[in-house]
């Protein structure tokens, strides 16, 4: 007999010559589908992969390949009973029952010989959703490019050309009420009888509903007040203490303490054609204001990603729309609109973030004790060195790594608007010299006093002045000081570098060697007789890197920081023979400094700063931006004791 649907089995113990009975068998193929409904098509089925097949029968178990589809070994015909469970999937529900997921699906199937197939239906307990959006009450105009969202089931635009305009599916959306929403920028919704009208979302009211085996229609109504955007204009916070920085041509004057930014009478959306303004990242709120047609009405306001993503930057509007603030904490670029309906203009911006590597600060921080020496005391003063404006000669030298993050699709977009500095201030001083004379009566103590640095004001701004070999740098924001306008930056090449590691990656680098003096004679008023007998104190600093934007100079934001401090403790000695202390010494005495337990000691790595931010104004970040200089006159205040 040739082989088929049926194999000879021999009767255990016959012998009868005769062939035996055949007895049926067959191969079934248990084929699990997911039942879902979607658009305009009332019936969908998808494959189900890893669905748990089981027939007792056999003892056979096995989960469903990607096709959907398990295969059972020859068995005996009959019937079995074939069992298949997923998670969160149960039964189809008919028409008025409720679904019940994690339930196992139970079918009878006859086997009669040969392969064969059962297909079974499994459902995950969601139907479809049609949402509409029209402008207007009525029907006639469909509103394209609405954001629809549908709790569970994510947010999409309606089409806005093609058939359907307006409109946008849903599917597996889960059984049951479920919220609508839908937003575009220049619309809200229709305002009940006596009511305001607000720019805003709208939800669907009632909640619709999700069935099985329905497609279920949702209808959104919006409106707009019909006025033209004409413009946006922008101006952004000062970091305090700077002067003015340069007017903006073509714009208008900007409020004091503030810097005027382009502003934009565009709808186009192309970064390449409408130019975004370019920001450091953590840089303060964008003020925003809308001019209408007519004049003075309010507007709707909306940032959405411009060729990037990620978490795009809050706005809140204010004084009824007509204005608006803009947080500057994200990366990347932006299109900022003001809408009325179809009328819209568009404010693009770029925050580019200069994003600090601080563990590349640990190798580049040098804090040195060898490099103290006296510089050129003489008979009438003491004058102490930390070190050399040298590399590798400084009392403190600090660097770090810096990668900058743009805007467009390549993430380059504005890092070239960017200048790279590093900022200080001083932040201790404790500085003093200590002097000591013979009594002024007899068999009295000894007179003693002091000098102390002690600044106007801590911290106090410590940066390069302005004139000589190193002229001011271009694009830089400015302090007023006595010695003429200067930038509140470590910017001077004998003390800071930028240097270019690759594609926008730059190192950052700064040295520093402070100095400090006395007279040799007590110099209060009256001066007390005696001299100076030994040095001691410290002048501390907070030093950061930071940056600016060559479109608002004004705003210097800081990353990362790091503190260090220089101890000048020593004693002031005299030439053999000179009289010991407490005695005078005799005029045109030189004197020489000594250092004992002085050297810099400081912080082994830089510190982000606001890190959720990006970054942070530097005022705010705590650093002095107004004069007057730590190095300069008026910064070194010597109080007498």
């Amino acid at each position: 007999m040739a082989e088929g649907p049926f194999k000879p089995i021999p009767v255990v113990g016959s012998t009868d010559t005769k062939p035996p009975v055949p007895i049926p068998i067959t191969r079934l193929t248990v084929h699990v589908v997911r039942v879902k409904f979607g658009g305009n098509v009332p019936t969908v089925e998808d494959d189900l992969k890893d669905a748990l097949v089981e027939i007792a029968e056999i003892k056979f178990k096995k989960k469903t390949a990607a096709n959907g589809k398990v295969t059972t070994t020859e068995l005996k015909v009959g019937e079995v009973t074939v069992k298949v469970t997923k998670k969160k999937f149960g039964p189809v529900p008919k028409e008025g029952e409720e679904f019940k997921p994690d339930t196992v699906v139970t079918e009878k199937v006859v086997l009669i010989g040969g392969d064969q197939t059962v297909k079974i239906q499994m459902s995950n307990g969601s139907g479809a959703l049609v949402v509409k959006v029209f402008d207007g009450a009525g029907t006639t105009t469909p509103l394209g490019a609405v954001d629809v969202t549908v709790a569970g089931s994510g947010t999409k635009p309606t089409r806005k050309d093609g058939e359907n305009i307006g409109q946008i599916f849903f599917e597996d959306v889960p059984f049951g009420k479920v919220k609508v929403s839908g937003r575009k920028e220049g619309y809200g919704p229709i305002p009940e009888a006596g009511k305001e009208f607000k720019f805003g979302k709208i939800d669907a009211s009632p909640d619709p509903e999700s069935k099985h085996g329905v497609t279920t229609i949702v209808e959104l109504h919006v409106t707009h007040p019909g006025n033209t955007i004409k413009k946006i204009e922008a101006t952004i916070k000062d970091t305090p203490g700077l002067i003015a920085a340069p007017a903006l041509a073509g714009e208008s004057a900007a409020p004091a303490g503030s810097q005027r930014l382009k502003s934009s009478t565009s709808s186009d959306v192309a970064l390449s054609s409408n130019k975004p303004v370019v920001l450091v990242r953590g840089s303060n709120d964008v003020t925003l204001t809308v001019t209408t047609d007519p004049a003075g009405n309010k507007s709707d306001w909306r940032v959405k990603h411009n060729e990037n993503s990620g978490a795009v930057p809050a706005i809140t509007p204010s004084g009824d729309g007509k204005k608006a603030t803009l947080k500057c904490d994200k990366t990347g670029s932006f299109a900022v609109i003001a809408a009325d309906g179809e009328s819209k203009v568009i404010w693009n911006v770029v925050f580019v973030h200069v994003k600090a590597d601080v563990a590349s600060s640990v190798a580049q921080i040098k804090l040195r004790k060898t490099t103290f020496a006296d510089n050129g005391s003489n008979a009438n003063s003491v004058r102490i060195r930390s070190g050399q404006f040298v590399t590798g000669n400084a009392a403190f030298e600090g660097g770090i790594d810096v990668t900058l993050v743009g805007g467009g699709a390549d993430k380059k977009l504005g890092t070239d608007r960017i200048d790279l500095h590093m900022i200080q201030s001083g932040v201790v001083d404790s500085l003093a010299g200590n002097y000591l004379g013979p009594p002024a009566v007899a068999a009295g103590p000894p007179v003693g006093g002091a000098g102390t640095e002690t600044p106007p004001n801590l911290p106090i701004v410590d940066c390069n002045g302005p004139g000589g070999a190193n002229p001011v740098p271009p694009n830089a924001p400015l302090i007023t000081e006595a010695d003429g306008n200067s930038p509140p930056l470590i910017w001077a090449p004998s003390s800071f570098s930028v240097t270019n590691l690759g594609p926008q990656k730059f190192r950052v680098f700064t040295l520093d060697s402070p100095g400090g003096g006395f007279p040799v004679r007590h110099g209060g008023a009256p001066p007390k007789a005696a001299h100076i007998r030994t040095v001691s104190g410290v002048n501390g600093f907070r030093t950061g890197v930071c940056a600016t934007s060559r479109d608002a100079v004004n705003n210097i934001v800081v990353q990362a920081d790091m503190r260090w401090r220089a101890d000048f403790s020593g004693n002031v000695t005299y030439p053999a023979g000179t009289p010991a202390a407490p005695a005078l010494v005799p005029a045109g005495t030189v004197a020489t400094w000594v250092g004992t337990t002085h050297g810099t000691t400081g912080d082994n790595t830089f510190a982000l700063v606001s890190d959720a931010t990006g970054g942070q104004d530097a005022a705010a970040a705590g650093f002095r931006i107004s004069g007057p200089r730590f190095n300069s006159g008026p910064g070194q205040v010597i109080v007498w004791t």
